[in-house]
């Protein structure tokens, strides 16, 4: 049982802090008392973060963890929490350990140095892999398995219901530009493939918010890609009574290195001509200059139905609107 408890912490703590070039990933120290089955142990990653854990028994077959995550540097953001859990081993019938069942709670949890929500949910360790089941983080909601041996095999299904596009945007790393992109966004993720080949593909659908000075009422988000190249497509933005366009074109995670809002407009957008109350007739030019974020103008003409049915000589009304994104 120790034994598994020590592969489990370890392998956690590498999942997590991602992947690379085969070089020195961590050090570690602490105890294991085998007759007590207890353990204590300190994982410290050489990019910086560390993985402090103790594990004792509790009743019968149950252990108490606690952990504690110290500036951990995943994929895509730094990580502070506390966990506490409970965690089961279930017998087969010769006695040896069938599998784990483990139950955790977080306190005191950080996303790039700022408060977050907590985390809670189960987990099982059984036939090499990690099944998270009913695991939630605000609005979000977990469920799949990652192998525990090489490749590591991952298959996981995230839900967002209704969380705000901010604390999305925090796990992949944009700290900065929050307030660039608003709204609350539903919809599923899917991740497949192995850790250091994920293949991503989400539909998503964010609700009344803004795209830096742009106001939306829907904003649908389809793609897919190995990551963190994702390919846009039958993705949209639509104002009800206003401008709506397609979107469509490869985008880069970039690990907050680089301006969420120069990948958007790195895209192809296309206005969706058409009929929308009493506009008739839409024009879409681009202006760009050096070192400038390209602006798009927007123009359309209005009349009314009324008139034209009647065959009489309508006054035309041309409007043009000008929309930095």
């Amino acid at each position: 049982m120790i034994r598994k408890l020590l592969l489990f912490v370890l392998v956690f703590g590498y999942l997590l802090a991602g992947t690379g070039e085969a070089k020195k990933l961590l050090s570690f120290n602490g105890s294991v008392d085998f007759p007590r089955q207890s353990v204590s142990l300190l994982l410290e990653f050489d990019q910086g973060g560390s993985i402090a854990s103790e594990i004792s028994p509790a009743v019968a077959n149950n252990y108490k963890i606690k952990t504690k995550l110290t500036h951990l540097k995943t994929l895509s953001f730094d990580l502070s929490t506390e966990l506490e859990g409970l965690l089961e081993k279930k017998l087969s019938t010769d006695g040896s350990i069938a599998q784990v069942h483990g139950t955790f709670e977080s306190q005191y949890s950080l996303i790039n140095y700022k408060p977050t929500y907590e985390l809670s949910g189960q987990f099982e360790i059984k036939d090499g892999r990690l099944t998270f089941n009913n695991l939630s983080w605000g609005g979000l909601r977990l469920e799949g398995f990652i192998g525990l041996l090489a490749p590591y095999e991952v298959s996981l299904l995230i839900k967002l219901d209704d969380m705000m596009t901010k604390d999305i945007l925090s796990l992949v790393g944009y700290q900065d530009e929050k307030s660039e992109i608003t709204g609350l966004m539903s919809g599923t993720i899917k991740l497949s493939g192995f850790w250091d080949r994920l293949l991503v593909k989400g539909r998503l659908k964010a609700t009344d918010g803004f795209i830096e000075d742009l106001q939306y009422d829907i904003f649908n988000l389809n793609f897919e890609g190995v990551y963190p190249i994702v390919y846009i497509s039958d993705s949209d933005i639509i104002q009800t009574n206003g401008i709506s366009f397609n979107l469509e074109g490869n985008f880069d995670v970039p690990k907050g290195q680089v301006s969420l809002m120069d990948g958007l407009l790195a895209l192809e957008k296309t206005p969706m001509i058409g009929e929308h109350g009493s506009s008739r007739e839409w024009t879409i030019k681009r202006k760009q200059e050096e070192n400038e974020r390209a602006v798009t103008e927007f123009k359309y003409r209005v009349q009314d139905p009324a008139e034209d049915k009647a065959g009489k000589d309508s006054d035309m009304l041309g409007v043009e609107r000008s929309i930095k994104f």
